[in-house]
């Protein structure tokens, strides 16, 4: 006889490669993108990336440039002890 699942006698479960997400935060999806400079004219590639939202709020013409970078709920602040 097996024992139940979850029971004491019972090895714990394995998965294979990442354990199964259960966490409520939102997902944040930030693109890397380009955009025109009002100065010049010329299409500039950002430093940073953003959310689409973000890019129709700040910029007049704008295009996604690469595959986004998934994030998990709000960023924690910056410890260099850690």
């Amino acid at each position: 006889m097996q024992p139940a699942p979850g029971s004491p006698g019972e090895p714990p479960p394995v998965y294979a490669g990442r354990m199964p997400d259960t966490s409520t935060e939102p997902i944040v999806l930030l693109y890397p993108f380009r955009f025109v400079d009002p100065l010049t004219g010329k299409w500039v590639r950002a430093r940073y990336r953003a959310t689409r939202e973000e890019l129709d709020q700040r910029y007049a013409q704008w295009e996604i440039t690469g595959e986004p970078e998934v994030c998990k709920g709000e960023a924690g602040s910056f410890n260099p002890y850690r």
